[in-house]
Parts: structure tokens; sequence; C-alpha cells
């Protein structure tokens, strides 16, 4: 009850944890277990996080050296081609007239960059904005295995702390859903959890959308089901996608190099 005061500070699965350690005197093997699931939950993010960082970088280079070509070393060579009295090729004609912008109306040209890049801002943050962009993140080469992954892991550790920690699993579902952070993964979970309050097995719901989740978790999911052993079942799932995800980071900046 105390640490619920402040769910800024302490995500739910930590609340959930400590109060079915509380329930079942087993606190401080809640505890450990939630901070194990926690140190295992930032170092995916971190590890995403950083494969996609390259890429990044990399694209924001190639902008500031776009737009100092554009305003100092086109218009050099611009002069050149009107020596050269040639009809120009419409890119061209193109790559120069935005020079000729730029250098006419630089502070003009970097505000409407400014606005543009605040208003993406800004549709990003919007709930639409983020549904749109979960739903790229599922239809990009070389990214979208490793989100199905990162998801995948995520999901298994997250449920299997909780069911280990003695939460019920309609609220466990709940709480996993809430650490996930694209909606499509959510409303699977929360698919998941309306399929239990029928009495029908979660492992169905993750079968009929193996379009966003790998197989192998539905099937370690019904195996769990089945044997009585579900969260033992998730732990292993999890710490196999994890595995592959720790792989995937180290091989994604590789393949992305020669497309960039």
């Amino acid at each position: 009850q105390a640490f619920s005061g402040y769910p800024d500070v302490f995500p739910p699965i930590f609340i959930s944890m400590v109060k079915a350690g509380e329930e079942g005197g087993n606190l401080a093997k809640s505890l450990l277990a939630v901070s194990d699931q926690l140190d295992r939950s930032y170092s995916l993010h971190r590890k995403v996080k950083g494969a996609l960082m390259y890429p990044a970088i990399v694209i924001g280079v190639m902008c500031v050296v776009g737009l100092i070509m554009f305003v100092f070393i086109v218009p050099k060579l611009t002069s050149a081609f009107k020596e050269f009295n040639v009809d120009l090729p419409l890119t061209t004609k193109i790559v120069v007239g935005l020079s000729d912008f730029l250098q006419a109306h630089l502070f003009l040209g970097l505000g409407l960059l400014l606005a543009v890049v605040l208003a993406a801002w800004v549709a990003i943050k919007s709930v639409q904005g983020k549904r749109l962009i979960d739903t790229a993140l599922l239809h990009l080469p070389v990214i979208t295995p490793l989100i199905r992954q990162a998801n995948a892991a995520r999901t298994g550790q997250t449920l299997s702390s909780l069911l280990s920690a003695g939460v019920e699993v309609i609220h466990a579902l709940e709480i996993t859903a809430d650490v996930l952070a694209n909606h499509h993964y959510r409303d699977v979970l929360l698919l998941a959890r309306g399929a239990i309050q029928k009495g029908e097995p979660m492992s169905v719901i993750f079968k009929a959308h193996e379009d966003i989740f790998p197989p192998f978790l539905s099937e370690m999911v019904a195996v769990g089901e089945e044997t009585g052993k579900l969260s033992d079942m998730l732990r292993e799932t999890g710490l196999f996608f994890e595995a592959e995800v720790d792989q995937a980071t180290k091989n994604i900046a590789t393949l992305i190099e020669p497309a960039l």
C-alpha cells in the first residue's frame, strides 16, 4: 500500500510482486525476483536502443552534411553549370533550386526544418502517432525481427516473474501488457486475459497472432499450460529470446551499414 502511493517511482510489476510476497510469506524471494526482472528488462531495452543508435547517428550526420553542402558546396557547382550553358536534369534543378533557396533564406529554411521536426515529434507523441509508429515497426526489414524477439523476451520474462511470485494470471497479463510499449502486443495480451476469463487457454490467442509473436512462444505456452509448468516454460522462452536479441543487436549494425 505504501509503494502504490508512488506510481511514478514504483512500476506496477514491483508493487504486485511485493504484494504477492507479503501475502505468501516469501517477500525476500519476491524482491529478488523483481530485482532480477527489472534488471533484465533494463538490459533488454538498452540493447535494442543501442542497436538503433548507430543508424540514428549516421542519419543525423547525413542531414548536417547535406545542409552544409547545399549552403556552401552546391553554389560553387551551380556557377560551373551556368558556364556550360546546358539543360540540366530535373533532379539537378531541384538540388540547385533548394540550394538557392537556402542561400537566400537560410534562417527561414532552418525555421521550416525545425517546425517540421517539432510537428513530427508532437505527432509521434499523440495516440494516433504512436499507433502508426507501432504498426510501421512491424513492417520494416531487419528491424521487425528484432522488435518481435524483444517483445517476446519481455513477455516471457515478465509473465514468468509475476506467476512465480504468486500473482494471479489475469492480473499478471494486465501488468505485462502495461510493460510492453507496442500497442499490438498489448492488445494480444489483453485478448489472452479475456480468453482465460472465459476458461480458454491463452496459448490459442498467441497462436492466432503468430504474425507478431514468434510461433515458439505459443508452443511453449501450450506446453506450460498442459504440464502445469507455465512459469518455467515462460522463463525459458524469455531467456531464449533474450539471447536472440543479444545476437541480433550485434548483427544489426553490420546489416544496416551498407544501406546507410
